[in-house]
């Protein structure tokens, strides 16, 4: 009896031990491919065979006694949309209209999106990048991931996803190692700087890194490149207290757009005809250049041209990050290093007209201060998106009141 009631307990614990080890290793509900049995990792699974989860906390529903959690609040104005740092953001369309910010999380490299006009946020991708110094967007599916690798430094790694899948695998190429590059905003084109023993070259070639063709050779390395959806551009590395120039690079020559402007960081428009300077001895004044009439327009209010982005060229508007008061010195440099920080205020501004419209308080309006860094608009003018300098998290600001499907056929009626 005794000997029965003892293999009754080592059976018992058999049992025990294989059920906990069963649901160990078996794989969850979303977890193990990305839907069309392909494996996590792709081109980076040797390099980074990792799978951290969400990273941000924010998870795709919740439930309560088997029901989803709806959060009806409204969405505000100002909105926050990813508290984890993040390394670049995009906004979207899709086939119905909807408007979506797709964001690279900076320490895991996971992709997310949100709609804009709700709450919930999607992971795209589980493929752990860490480390991602800058992305560079293409459209919402191609972009460049650069990474930092202790061994070979930044990583270029032009990334293509597939619609319609979460989770899924990072798949794309690798691109040579440039040191700085820019995206035009149809998103076709990618200008880079290889830096050189002797200076560096300027080269022009499609956003994934085909049909490479030189464009500048020149003694001097540090050049920064810019694009509109037309031309080349580069202007010299902002140093405070060292003139600057913006030019447009044509045939192998350099033709002067804007310069002489101590601390200058540059920005041009879609069309080319427009190029945003900042600079000088202490605050940061701002011009706007018409390249076609040669007229400068100086903006009523300072502030950096990085802080700022084109919404509109028919009657030319920007929206701006605007530092409340400029302190410190030696800028742009010490605000590019993050020696010193920002509180910006948020400005629709008009150059020629010389007019500027206050649009968000953030500190009233989010209850905290923001240092607004790459920012960038939506298609149709209706959403600004920047970094929060201060923690690297990804805000949203609606400029326009949506609309729905049945209010925009009648607008067209």
């Amino acid at each position: 009896m005794r000997r029965t009631i003892i293999l009754f307990f080592i059976a018992l614990v058999v049992v025990a031990i294989a059920a906990f080890v069963a649901f160990i290793v078996a794989p969850s509900e979303n977890g193990g491919n990305n839907g069309g049995g392909q494996q996590n990792g792709g081109l980076f699974g040797s390099l980074f065979p990792f799978n951290f989860g969400g990273g941000n906390g924010i998870e795709n529903g919740g439930s309560n006694g088997g029901e989803p959690i709806v959060d009806n609040r409204p969405i505000p104005v100002l909105r926050q949309i990813s508290v984890a740092p993040t390394s670049g953001g995009y906004f979207y369309a899709n086939e119905e209209g909807n408007l979506f910010v797709r964001y690279i999380e900076r320490q895991t490299g996971h992709v997310y999106e949100v709609p804009t006009e709700e709450r919930s946020a999607t992971r795209l991708s589980n493929t752990t990048v860490p480390a991602i110094h800058e992305v560079l967007f293409a459209n919402a599916n191609n972009f460049i991931i650069r990474y930092l690798n202790d061994d070979e430094g930044v990583e270029n790694f032009f990334v293509t996803l597939e619609d319609g899948i979460e989770d899924q695998s990072l798949q794309g190429d690798f691109l040579d190692s440039w040191q700085r590059g820019s995206v035009n905003q149809s998103g076709e084109n990618l200008l880079a700087v290889y830096e050189t023993s002797s200076g560096s070259s300027v080269v022009l070639s499609d956003v994934n890194g085909e049909n490479e063709r030189a464009v500048l050779s020149s003694p001097i390395r540090s050049w920064v490149p810019l694009q509109s959806n037309v031309g080349s551009y580069i202007y010299t590395a902002p140093a405070a207290s060292t003139p600057g120039f913006l030019y447009r690079i044509s045939n192998g020559i350099l033709t002067k757009v804007a310069g002489d402007i101590s601390g200058m960081l540059a920005l041009v428009s879609a069309s080319g005809r427009y190029a945003l300077v900042s600079g000088g001895e202490r605050e940061q004044a701002l011009y706007l250049y018409d390249t076609q009439t040669g007229e400068q327009y100086e903006s009523p209010i300072s502030t950096l041209a990085t802080k700022c982005a084109f919404t509109s060229e028919d009657a030319v508007q920007i929206i701006c990050g605007v530092p409340q008061e400029f302190s410190g010195t030696e800028l742009p440099n010490n605000w590019l290093l993050g020696r010193i920080s920002f509180n910006d205020d948020i400005w629709l501004i008009e150059p020629i007209e010389g007019t500027a419209t206050l649009l968000s308080l953030p500190q009233e309006d989010a209850g905290q201060n923001l240092d607004v860094w790459q920012p960038t608009t939506d298609a149709e003018g209706n959403y600004f998106g920047f970094i929060n300098k201060k923690d690297l998290s990804y805000w949203a600001l609606r400029l326009k009141e949506p609309t729905t499907p049945e209010e925009e056929t009648e607008e067209q009626n």
